[in-house]
């Protein structure tokens, strides 16, 4: 695959609405009394009230639907327009490896950060895709069940 493949944007589908965001179990965070902090690759991430809401709601029920409507009725935010700045948002978050996006009726519960305050080591020969979730050899550079470039 040539270079400009791997900067193209995550499509996120027609049935965006319909998915179940969960965070990922590997990266740490903790809420403080601002918000949301998130650490992750030697990162400290400090999300704003509208970014920790999204954060918490990523529990791998809610679908973004849900979560646009959490927006509309906690900010007074326009359901359409929550539902395009959570397009944006969400991109972000899973070019990042932030989060999961789930699609189908179940999805696996998001935990909260580590007991021990450090994620737990995977298997260093597997690579877990931040667009659909799937395992991967630690070799490859793309998912291979979605395609999507993956993050080391």
């Amino acid at each position: 695959m040539d270079g400009a493949t791997e900067n193209r944007p995550v499509y996120l589908g027609s049935d965006f609405l319909k998915a179940r965001p969960a965070r990922n179990p590997y990266v740490s965070w903790k809420r403080t009394r601002k918000g949301f902090v998130i650490y992750t690759r030697g990162k400290k991430i400090s999300l704003d009230g509208i970014g920790s809401t999204v954060w918490e709601a990523c529990d791998g029920r809610r679908t973004v639907e849900d979560i646009a409507r959490i927006l509309n009725e906690k900010f007074a935010m326009d359901v359409g327009e929550a539902e395009r700045s959570l397009s944006i948002y969400f991109e972000q978050l899973v070019k990042k490896g932030l989060v999961f996006l789930g699609f189908g009726e179940t999805q696996a519960t998001a935990e909260g950060p580590p007991r021990n305050g450090t994620p737990p080591t995977p298997d260093e020969s597997a690579v877990f895709c931040g667009y659909c979730g799937a395992q991967n050899s630690g070799i490859s550079n793309y998912c291979l069940k979605c395609g999507q470039r993956l993050v080391k």
